[in-house]
Protein backbone atom coordinates (compact mmCIF):
# COMPACT_ATOMS: atom_id res chain seq x y z
CA UNK A 1 0.00 0.00 0.00
CA UNK A 2 1.41 3.38 -1.08
CA UNK A 3 2.31 5.79 1.66
CA UNK A 4 -0.38 8.71 2.66
CA UNK A 5 2.40 11.11 1.64
CA UNK A 6 2.61 11.92 -1.94
CA UNK A 7 6.36 10.48 -3.56
CA UNK A 8 6.70 13.38 -5.67
CA UNK A 9 10.29 13.08 -6.62
CA UNK A 10 11.67 10.59 -8.75
CA UNK A 11 14.20 9.85 -5.90
CA UNK A 12 11.25 9.16 -3.30
CA UNK A 13 9.50 7.00 -6.15
CA UNK A 14 12.44 5.02 -6.54
CA UNK A 15 13.66 4.63 -2.63
CA UNK A 16 9.73 3.78 -1.90
CA UNK A 17 9.47 1.10 -4.62
CA UNK A 18 13.44 -0.36 -4.33
CA UNK A 19 12.40 -1.09 -0.33
CA UNK A 20 8.36 -2.16 -1.46
CA UNK A 21 10.67 -4.45 -3.39
CA UNK A 22 12.58 -5.70 -0.70
CA UNK A 23 16.45 -4.69 -2.72
CA UNK A 24 18.91 -3.03 -0.03
CA UNK A 25 21.13 0.15 -1.94
CA UNK A 26 23.90 -1.96 -1.86
CA UNK A 27 22.24 -4.89 -3.63
CA UNK A 28 20.55 -2.72 -6.41
CA UNK A 29 23.95 -0.90 -6.62
CA UNK A 30 25.55 -4.24 -7.40
CA UNK A 31 22.52 -5.21 -9.97
CA UNK A 32 23.41 -2.15 -11.84
CA UNK A 33 27.24 -2.52 -11.22
CA UNK A 34 27.10 0.92 -9.71
CA UNK A 35 28.54 2.38 -6.17
CA UNK A 36 25.87 2.48 -3.27
CA UNK A 37 26.77 6.11 -2.71
CA UNK A 38 25.32 6.76 -6.30
CA UNK A 39 22.10 4.74 -4.75
CA UNK A 40 22.18 7.07 -1.97
CA UNK A 41 22.60 10.39 -4.76
CA UNK A 42 19.94 9.67 -6.74
CA UNK A 43 16.89 8.76 -3.80
CA UNK A 44 18.32 11.95 -2.41
CA UNK A 45 17.95 14.08 -5.69
CA UNK A 46 21.15 14.83 -5.68
CA UNK A 47 22.05 13.04 -9.12
CA UNK A 48 19.35 11.54 -11.53
CA UNK A 49 19.79 8.17 -13.52
CA UNK A 50 20.45 8.07 -16.96
CA UNK A 51 17.66 7.47 -19.24
CA UNK A 52 19.01 3.83 -20.01
CA UNK A 53 19.14 2.93 -15.91
CA UNK A 54 15.67 4.71 -15.67
CA UNK A 55 14.40 1.66 -17.64
CA UNK A 56 16.24 -1.22 -16.45
CA UNK A 57 14.84 0.15 -13.18
CA UNK A 58 11.67 0.40 -14.14
CA UNK A 59 11.99 -3.65 -15.20
CA UNK A 60 13.79 -4.19 -12.23
CA UNK A 61 10.95 -3.19 -9.87
CA UNK A 62 8.10 -4.48 -11.96
CA UNK A 63 6.62 -0.59 -12.89
CA UNK A 64 3.66 -0.54 -15.15
CA UNK A 65 3.87 1.85 -17.88
CA UNK A 66 2.03 4.37 -15.72
CA UNK A 67 4.06 3.99 -12.94
CA UNK A 68 7.91 3.72 -14.53
CA UNK A 69 9.99 6.43 -12.96
CA UNK A 70 9.80 8.36 -16.19
CA UNK A 71 6.95 9.48 -14.99
CA UNK A 72 7.36 13.01 -13.55
CA UNK A 73 3.87 13.14 -11.89
CA UNK A 74 3.59 9.84 -10.25
CA UNK A 75 -0.32 8.14 -10.00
Amino acid sequence: MPPKTALTTLGQRLQFKRIENGILESQLAHILGVATRLIKDWESDIRMPSEAVLSILDDLLGLTESQNLHNSTPE
